[in-house]
């Protein structure tokens, strides 16, 4: 072989080798060059006019994949397109906006403290071999991004990060990129109802489920037809009712849940439903699944996809019973629409009938003039209405006897009303002269044994 020949396979040879070893040098991670923000860090990537559209996190919670899609607009706006979030695989919840908008906005640019290690050889240092966070994020251009995070700094100054292309190990503020590291769950919208309008008030609140022998049933203005019928405290009635417009809840325990899972959370047949109706017949209906030993428990919206799990400590109305809507005073009474009461005290019974009849007034205007009548015996009505009076300032103790047994009736008053409805109300004094109050053929509470004596003595003057 002639040596010209071996000189041009030779340098052939070295060329080749050259060749490959800078094909291998290029397809190392290098070291990047970064221009620096205003605040002096150092500019990882910036995306800002671009839209993220394809973002996959893989964190301690598992993978997901938010795939973002254009709102529909009004041709004439000239606002930016805004992007609607979903999640592969649970697209039947709606993700929060708040927590998007905030996992886009990290999406979009990055920057670090400070170059930590440029060697690319020490990854598991900084916990990268494992990292805590994956990030993958396609825009709009089609270009990607692709960022590790790894462990806490010791000084907890930042959290270790690298950008896949770069072999530097970089240290970025932890609040920068805590987006990566939320739960997956927690993304998911956590506000269960909408608001209530300034226009609209509280017209029923009903509570059933496997927790109640009895539904409570409350209607406006403050109706309670079950277990019991009594007037309730207005204020309870629509403090209870109002809480669940606007309602927010603070973990998401499962998302995309079928009608054949809600067993498996206790929400097949709750042990709360809360059903709300306003005056403008919006209504919510909130389903609860019966406590565990530490006292949580799940909860969701009628015909949601979405479980939360709350505690009693953070949700006071949980087990509401029907005396929590009960008012101050243990019978109001009022005798503006009464057709007849019987008043029974020391053995004796008398019934009194209003009647009513329309009349002129000095100024020739028409008026309803009330009569009262015991039997056919004309009465001055205001002894019965200082009674009725009376009775309705009656406060409830906070003492609930389980029985009468050993008690003695000592007043009753029955008030048949114009609509043929009928109210009951009794004083029982019992062995140790306590006095408990009942109504309807209900204990209600124990009363102050002096006020309970006083009406007993206006009842008595009734027969004077």
């Amino acid at each position: 072989m002639k040596q010209t020949t071996k000189r041009i396979i030779a340098a052939s040879s070295v060329v080749a080798v050259l060749g490959a070893v800078l094909t291998v040098v290029l397809l190392l991670p290098s070291e990047k060059e970064h221009t620096e923000t205003a605040s002096g860090d150092i500019l990882l990537f910036d995306k800002s006019s671009l839209r993220a559209e394809d973002i996959t996190v893989k964190n301690q919670s598992g993978e997901y994949q938010l795939l973002g899609y254009d709102y529909a607009k009004e041709e004439e706006s000239s606002e930016e397109i805004a992007v609607i979030y979903t999640m592969q695989g649970y697209e039947t919840s709606v993700l929060s906006k708040y927590m998007t908008d905030a996992l886009v906005s990290e999406c979009l640019s990055a920057a670090a403290v400070r170059v930590v290690d440029k060697s690319g050889k020490k990854y598991a240092d900084y916990g990268l071999d494992k990292p805590a966070s994956e990030v993958t994020i396609i825009y709009s251009d089609d270009s990607a991004i692709k960022m590790a995070l790894g462990r806490e700094a010791p000084d907890q100054s930042g959290i270790y990060c690298r950008i896949d292309g770069d072999k530097s190990v970089y240290l970025v503020n932890a609040s920068s990129v805590d987006m990566f590291l939320v739960d997956k769950l927690q993304l998911f919208e956590k506000t269960l109802t909408g608001e209530m309008a300034e226009s609209e008030d509280i017209a029923s609140v009903s509570i059933t489920g496997t927790g109640y022998d009895q539904p409570v049933l409350i209607t406006y203005p403050d109706v309670m037809t079950s277990p019991y019928s009594e007037t309730c405290s207005r204020s309870a009635f629509v403090d209870f009712g109002t809480l669940f417009f606007d309602y927010t809840a603070s973990t998401v325990a499962a998302a995309g849940v079928k009608e054949e899972e809600l067993a498996q959370y206790g929400l097949a047949e709750p042990y709360m439903d809360i059903k709300v109706s306003t005056t403008e017949n919006t209504t919510v209906e909130l389903l609860a699944s019966q406590a565990d030993k530490d006292g949580s428990f799940y909860f969701m919206k009628q015909g949601g996809t979405i479980v939360y799990t709350l505690s009693k400590e953070e949700a006071d109305w949980y087990g509401a019973s029907y005396r929590d809507f009960l008012g101050e005073y243990a019978f109001s009474v009022s005798l503006d629409n009464a057709d007849a009461v019987d008043i029974t005290v020391d053995g004796r019974t008398d019934h009194y009938m209003f009647r009513r009849e329309t009349v002129l007034n000095p100024t020739y205007e028409e008026a309803v003039q009330t009569t009262l009548y015991r039997e056919e015996e004309k009465l001055d009505n205001t002894a019965l209405y200082e009674l009725a009076a009376a009775l309705s300032a009656l406060e409830r103790g906070e003492e609930i006897p389980a029985t009468l047994d050993g008690c003695q009736e000592v007043f009753r008053m029955k008030v048949t009303y114009t609509d043929e409805a009928e109210d009951s109300f009794s004083l029982y004094e019992s062995e140790a002269k306590t006095m408990i109050a009942v109504l309807n053929g209900h204990i209600e509470n124990t009363v102050s044994a002096d006020a309970a004596g006083q009406i007993v003595s206006q009842a008595e003057k009734l027969y004077r």
